[in-house]
């Protein structure tokens, strides 16, 4: 998460960061982001880019839709989890592709441990 966000005064809670790389309409793209508490977390969230359409204005009812579900017990939208493994296919470990410890392969060699 980028440390140097931009805080819209307009909005309690709504930040943008000026792309680098991406212009829109002559001017710096600008990604916007959500920011509150959840479970006495700070959760933060991407809403997206300026030139995709989104604003400060389509932001804060995004964020204040997130602090109403919150409040009234609603769940929120799951959010992808990191580590995901691969599906295993009976081959190694639990990734499918990398062989467990300890294992052997068959070279043109003959038999060598890994």
């Amino acid at each position: 998460m980028p440390n140097n966000l931009i805080k819209i005064r307009k909005y309690q809670g709504i930040y943008y960061l000026e792309s680098k790389k991406k212009r829109y309409q002559g001017r710096p793209d600008r990604c916007f982001y959500v920011i509150y508490k959840n479970r006495k977390k700070i959760a933060r969230e991407k809403v997206g880019w300026l030139s995709e359409g989104y604003n400060a204005q389509l932001a804060d009812q995004i964020r204040a839709n997130r602090v109403s579900n919150l409040r009234h017990g609603k769940e929120l939208p799951n959010r992808k989890k990191r580590n995901q493994h691969l599906p295993n296919h009976g081959k190694g470990t639990m990734r499918g592709s990398i062989p467990a410890k300890n294992t052997y392969m068959m070279t043109g060699t003959g038999t060598r441990t890994i």
